[in-house]
Protein backbone atom coordinates (compact mmCIF):
# COMPACT_ATOMS: atom_id res chain seq x y z
CA UNK A 1 0.00 0.00 0.00
CA UNK A 2 1.38 3.24 -1.29
CA UNK A 3 1.74 5.96 1.46
CA UNK A 4 1.10 9.84 0.37
CA UNK A 5 1.01 13.09 2.61
CA UNK A 6 -2.47 14.72 1.62
CA UNK A 7 -2.25 18.69 1.39
CA UNK A 8 -4.56 20.95 0.18
CA UNK A 9 -2.93 21.92 -2.90
CA UNK A 10 -1.43 18.54 -3.89
CA UNK A 11 -3.28 15.67 -1.13
CA UNK A 12 -0.76 13.39 -3.71
CA UNK A 13 2.57 14.54 -2.70
CA UNK A 14 4.74 11.86 -2.17
CA UNK A 15 6.67 11.35 1.29
CA UNK A 16 10.29 10.85 -0.88
CA UNK A 17 9.51 13.92 -2.93
CA UNK A 18 8.96 16.14 0.24
CA UNK A 19 12.41 14.77 1.14
CA UNK A 20 13.89 15.66 -1.54
CA UNK A 21 12.19 19.05 -0.95
CA UNK A 22 13.37 19.52 2.07
CA UNK A 23 16.86 18.36 1.75
CA UNK A 24 17.28 21.06 -1.08
CA UNK A 25 15.92 23.64 1.05
CA UNK A 26 18.63 22.74 3.91
CA UNK A 27 21.62 22.56 1.02
CA UNK A 28 20.18 26.11 0.34
CA UNK A 29 20.58 27.14 3.53
CA UNK A 30 23.92 26.47 4.31
CA UNK A 31 24.95 27.78 1.08
CA UNK A 32 23.89 31.01 2.33
CA UNK A 33 25.75 30.57 5.47
CA UNK A 34 28.81 29.47 3.67
CA UNK A 35 28.36 32.15 1.88
CA UNK A 36 27.74 34.68 4.52
CA UNK A 37 31.11 32.72 6.34
CA UNK A 38 33.10 33.78 3.00
CA UNK A 39 31.99 37.30 3.16
CA UNK A 40 32.67 37.83 6.63
CA UNK A 41 36.14 36.23 5.85
CA UNK A 42 36.96 38.66 3.50
CA UNK A 43 35.68 41.40 4.80
CA UNK A 44 37.90 40.51 7.98
CA UNK A 45 41.15 39.73 5.99
CA UNK A 46 41.28 42.52 4.02
CA UNK A 47 42.96 45.17 5.82
CA UNK A 48 45.28 42.18 5.93
CA UNK A 49 45.39 42.20 2.43
CA UNK A 50 46.41 45.64 2.24
CA UNK A 51 49.05 45.62 4.58
CA UNK A 52 50.79 42.77 3.17
CA UNK A 53 50.31 44.43 -0.39
CA UNK A 54 51.48 47.70 1.31
CA UNK A 55 54.55 45.66 2.76
CA UNK A 56 55.46 44.68 -0.79
CA UNK A 57 54.82 48.08 -2.71
CA UNK A 58 57.02 49.54 0.19
CA UNK A 59 59.88 46.81 0.26
CA UNK A 60 62.23 49.63 -1.20
CA UNK A 61 62.67 52.62 1.09
CA UNK A 62 64.30 55.50 -0.88
CA UNK A 63 66.39 58.58 0.74
CA UNK A 64 66.71 61.68 -1.67
CA UNK A 65 69.02 64.20 -1.05
CA UNK A 66 67.04 67.47 -1.66
CA UNK A 67 69.74 68.31 -4.46
CA UNK A 68 68.60 65.68 -6.57
CA UNK A 69 65.63 67.86 -7.18
CA UNK A 70 67.01 70.71 -8.89
CA UNK A 71 66.86 71.72 -12.36
CA UNK A 72 70.33 70.07 -13.36
CA UNK A 73 68.95 66.27 -12.73
CA UNK A 74 65.79 66.26 -13.23
CA UNK A 75 65.76 64.16 -16.80
CA UNK A 76 68.24 62.23 -15.41
CA UNK A 77 65.96 61.50 -12.46
CA UNK A 78 62.95 61.07 -14.40
CA UNK A 79 64.50 58.23 -16.18
CA UNK A 80 65.55 57.10 -12.69
CA UNK A 81 62.17 56.70 -11.44
CA UNK A 82 60.92 54.96 -14.88
CA UNK A 83 63.43 52.36 -14.45
CA UNK A 84 62.27 51.86 -10.99
CA UNK A 85 58.62 51.34 -11.90
CA UNK A 86 60.16 49.08 -14.87
CA UNK A 87 62.38 46.67 -12.74
CA UNK A 88 59.98 46.78 -10.23
CA UNK A 89 61.82 48.23 -7.51
CA UNK A 90 58.95 51.07 -6.63
CA UNK A 91 58.60 51.75 -2.69
CA UNK A 92 58.29 54.73 -0.72
CA UNK A 93 60.28 58.17 -1.37
CA UNK A 94 61.04 60.56 2.04
CA UNK A 95 63.85 63.74 1.16
CA UNK A 96 65.58 63.99 3.35
CA UNK A 97 67.63 67.26 4.88
CA UNK A 98 70.81 68.07 7.38
CA UNK A 99 68.23 67.96 10.14
CA UNK A 100 66.74 64.42 9.39
CA UNK A 101 67.56 61.68 11.99
CA UNK A 102 68.18 59.29 9.65
CA UNK A 103 68.54 56.41 12.23
CA UNK A 104 64.87 56.97 13.10
CA UNK A 105 63.62 57.18 9.66
CA UNK A 106 64.43 53.86 8.84
CA UNK A 107 63.96 52.22 12.07
CA UNK A 108 60.24 53.49 11.51
CA UNK A 109 60.10 52.38 7.96
CA UNK A 110 61.72 48.53 8.80
CA UNK A 111 58.53 48.09 10.72
CA UNK A 112 56.18 48.49 7.34
CA UNK A 113 58.33 45.53 5.80
CA UNK A 114 61.38 47.63 4.25
CA UNK A 115 63.93 45.35 3.12
CA UNK A 116 66.29 47.45 1.21
CA UNK A 117 67.17 51.03 1.67
CA UNK A 118 68.54 53.35 -1.29
CA UNK A 119 70.41 56.35 -0.73
CA UNK A 120 70.25 58.82 -3.68
CA UNK A 121 72.92 61.29 -3.65
CA UNK A 122 76.31 61.64 -3.50
CA UNK A 123 79.14 61.16 -0.90
CA UNK A 124 77.65 63.63 1.64
CA UNK A 125 74.37 61.81 1.31
CA UNK A 126 75.71 58.56 2.42
CA UNK A 127 77.65 59.76 5.31
CA UNK A 128 74.71 61.83 6.05
CA UNK A 129 72.95 58.64 6.34
CA UNK A 130 75.72 55.57 7.81
CA UNK A 131 77.29 57.82 9.97
CA UNK A 132 73.72 56.60 12.20
CA UNK A 133 72.38 53.79 10.65
CA UNK A 134 74.87 52.07 9.05
CA UNK A 135 74.67 49.21 11.87
CA UNK A 136 70.79 48.72 11.38
CA UNK A 137 69.89 45.27 9.72
CA UNK A 138 68.90 46.16 6.41
CA UNK A 139 70.41 45.28 3.09
CA UNK A 140 71.98 49.40 1.87
CA UNK A 141 71.96 50.67 -2.05
CA UNK A 142 72.97 53.63 -3.77
CA UNK A 143 72.15 55.44 -6.78
CA UNK A 144 74.86 58.01 -7.47
CA UNK A 145 73.34 61.32 -8.84
CA UNK A 146 75.74 64.14 -10.41
CA UNK A 147 79.45 64.22 -11.77
CA UNK A 148 80.81 65.69 -8.57
CA UNK A 149 81.77 64.15 -5.77
CA UNK A 150 80.70 60.15 -6.24
CA UNK A 151 84.00 58.47 -5.50
CA UNK A 152 82.45 55.95 -3.10
CA UNK A 153 80.34 55.03 -5.98
CA UNK A 154 83.20 54.32 -8.12
CA UNK A 155 84.50 52.29 -5.17
CA UNK A 156 81.77 50.07 -5.04
CA UNK A 157 81.51 49.70 -8.77
CA UNK A 158 78.37 51.42 -9.30
CA UNK A 159 77.34 53.65 -12.05
CA UNK A 160 76.40 57.27 -12.38
CA UNK A 161 72.95 58.45 -12.09
CA UNK A 162 70.06 56.07 -14.12
CA UNK A 163 72.58 53.61 -14.98
CA UNK A 164 73.12 52.59 -11.09
CA UNK A 165 69.38 50.70 -11.63
CA UNK A 166 70.89 48.17 -13.48
CA UNK A 167 73.20 47.10 -10.57
CA UNK A 168 70.22 48.08 -8.00
CA UNK A 169 68.12 45.54 -9.99
CA UNK A 170 70.86 43.05 -10.09
CA UNK A 171 71.13 42.62 -6.36
CA UNK A 172 74.87 41.91 -5.61
CA UNK A 173 75.31 42.04 -2.29
CA UNK A 174 78.63 42.23 -0.36
CA UNK A 175 79.86 42.47 3.37
CA UNK A 176 81.91 45.00 4.35
CA UNK A 177 83.12 46.70 7.42
CA UNK A 178 82.59 49.99 8.72
CA UNK A 179 84.23 52.37 11.31
CA UNK A 180 82.89 53.13 14.68
CA UNK A 181 83.89 56.45 16.27
CA UNK A 182 84.10 56.49 20.02
CA UNK A 183 80.67 54.16 19.85
CA UNK A 184 78.95 56.86 18.72
CA UNK A 185 78.73 56.72 15.30
CA UNK A 186 79.74 55.49 12.15
CA UNK A 187 82.12 56.48 9.11
CA UNK A 188 82.85 54.00 5.92
CA UNK A 189 85.20 56.03 3.62
CA UNK A 190 87.99 57.58 5.60
CA UNK A 191 89.38 59.68 8.63
CA UNK A 192 91.81 61.98 8.02
CA UNK A 193 93.61 64.11 10.70
CA UNK A 194 96.31 66.43 9.48
CA UNK A 195 98.92 68.95 11.46
CA UNK A 196 98.71 67.55 15.00
CA UNK A 197 100.75 67.04 17.97
CA UNK A 198 99.08 63.35 18.35
CA UNK A 199 99.25 60.47 20.49
CA UNK A 200 98.53 57.24 18.76
CA UNK A 201 98.15 54.05 20.47
CA UNK A 202 97.52 50.77 17.77
CA UNK A 203 95.88 47.64 19.12
CA UNK A 204 97.72 48.38 22.29
CA UNK A 205 100.67 46.85 20.84
CA UNK A 206 102.96 50.25 20.23
CA UNK A 207 102.59 53.82 20.66
CA UNK A 208 103.71 57.03 18.38
CA UNK A 209 103.90 60.11 20.33
CA UNK A 210 104.84 63.02 18.50
CA UNK A 211 105.81 66.03 21.10
CA UNK A 212 107.48 68.00 19.00
CA UNK A 213 106.17 67.32 15.38
CA UNK A 214 102.80 67.75 13.30
CA UNK A 215 101.71 64.31 12.11
CA UNK A 216 99.41 63.38 9.36
CA UNK A 217 97.03 60.76 10.17
CA UNK A 218 94.47 58.90 8.10
CA UNK A 219 92.41 55.89 8.38
CA UNK A 220 91.03 54.02 4.61
CA UNK A 221 87.99 52.05 4.61
CA UNK A 222 86.13 52.42 1.26
CA UNK A 223 88.21 55.20 0.30
CA UNK A 224 91.92 55.14 -1.01
CA UNK A 225 93.57 57.76 1.59
CA UNK A 226 94.42 61.35 0.48
CA UNK A 227 97.73 61.31 1.87
CA UNK A 228 100.53 61.48 -0.71
CA UNK A 229 102.35 58.73 -1.56
CA UNK A 230 99.79 56.11 -1.07
CA UNK A 231 98.47 54.35 -4.03
CA UNK A 232 94.73 54.38 -5.21
CA UNK A 233 94.17 50.69 -4.86
CA UNK A 234 94.82 50.16 -1.19
CA UNK A 235 91.26 48.78 -0.57
CA UNK A 236 90.64 46.24 2.14
CA UNK A 237 87.23 46.63 3.53
CA UNK A 238 86.21 42.94 3.78
CA UNK A 239 89.24 42.35 6.07
CA UNK A 240 88.11 42.92 9.15
CA UNK A 241 90.76 45.40 9.95
CA UNK A 242 90.81 49.27 8.96
CA UNK A 243 94.21 50.57 7.73
CA UNK A 244 96.33 53.62 9.18
CA UNK A 245 98.61 55.78 7.36
CA UNK A 246 100.91 57.87 9.47
CA UNK A 247 103.26 60.60 7.96
CA UNK A 248 105.47 63.03 10.13
CA UNK A 249 106.33 66.42 8.97
CA UNK A 250 109.95 66.65 8.44
CA UNK A 251 111.42 69.23 11.20
CA UNK A 252 114.19 71.79 10.03
CA UNK A 253 114.69 75.23 7.96
CA UNK A 254 113.71 73.64 4.58
CA UNK A 255 110.44 72.44 5.49
CA UNK A 256 109.08 75.43 5.92
CA UNK A 257 110.10 77.13 2.76
CA UNK A 258 107.39 78.49 0.51
CA UNK A 259 105.20 77.97 3.33
CA UNK A 260 105.13 74.60 2.01
CA UNK A 261 105.32 71.67 5.02
CA UNK A 262 107.14 68.55 4.28
CA UNK A 263 106.62 65.10 5.75
CA UNK A 264 108.78 61.73 5.60
CA UNK A 265 107.36 58.67 3.89
CA UNK A 266 104.32 57.75 5.53
CA UNK A 267 103.46 53.89 7.19
CA UNK A 268 101.11 52.01 6.90
CA UNK A 269 99.60 49.63 10.05
CA UNK A 270 96.58 47.69 10.39
CA UNK A 271 94.52 47.95 13.31
CA UNK A 272 90.96 46.87 14.90
CA UNK A 273 91.04 49.59 17.53
CA UNK A 274 93.00 53.14 17.54
CA UNK A 275 93.15 55.84 20.28
CA UNK A 276 94.27 59.12 19.17
CA UNK A 277 94.75 61.61 21.34
CA UNK A 278 96.54 65.11 21.85
CA UNK A 279 97.17 67.90 24.29
CA UNK A 280 95.11 70.21 22.17
CA UNK A 281 92.00 70.05 20.21
CA UNK A 282 92.29 68.58 16.87
CA UNK A 283 90.09 68.91 13.35
CA UNK A 284 89.11 65.39 12.27
CA UNK A 285 87.70 64.90 8.95
CA UNK A 286 85.28 61.89 8.89
CA UNK A 287 83.41 60.76 5.59
CA UNK A 288 83.78 64.73 4.80
CA UNK A 289 82.18 65.55 8.09
CA UNK A 290 85.01 67.72 10.16
CA UNK A 291 84.42 68.05 13.98
CA UNK A 292 87.00 69.17 17.12
CA UNK A 293 88.13 66.40 18.90
CA UNK A 294 90.86 66.09 21.92
CA UNK A 295 90.39 61.97 22.23
CA UNK A 296 89.18 59.44 19.59
CA UNK A 297 88.65 55.70 19.64
CA UNK A 298 88.24 54.00 16.17
CA UNK A 299 87.00 50.51 15.95
CA UNK A 300 86.07 48.59 13.42
CA UNK A 301 82.78 46.49 12.75
CA UNK A 302 83.89 43.62 10.76
CA UNK A 303 81.60 43.08 7.41
CA UNK A 304 78.43 44.00 9.32
CA UNK A 305 77.31 46.26 6.35
CA UNK A 306 75.18 45.00 3.88
CA UNK A 307 75.84 46.59 0.62
CA UNK A 308 74.92 46.28 -3.20
CA UNK A 309 78.05 46.15 -5.19
CA UNK A 310 78.99 46.20 -9.12
CA UNK A 311 80.89 44.27 -10.98
CA UNK A 312 83.55 47.12 -11.21
CA UNK A 313 84.21 47.57 -7.45
CA UNK A 314 87.70 47.75 -6.40
CA UNK A 315 87.70 45.01 -3.75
Amino acid sequence: MKTTISSAKNPNVSVRTARRVAQSAARIVSARNEIASIRELVRTARPHLAEVANARNNAYLYLYDSFVRESPHKDVMRIVEKRFVDFGLSGKVIRITPFTNCRSLIEDELRYGVKTVVVVGNNETVAKVMSRAADLDVVFGLIAVGKKDNELAESLGIPLNEEACNTLAARKIELVDYGVINNQRFFLTSIHIQNARLRITCDNTFVVKADKENVELAVSNLLPSSVQGMTKGFLHPQDGKLEVIIRPQVSGVLSGLFNRRAYSKPSVFPFRRLLVSAARPFVMTADGRETQESSVEITVAPKKLKMIVGKERRF
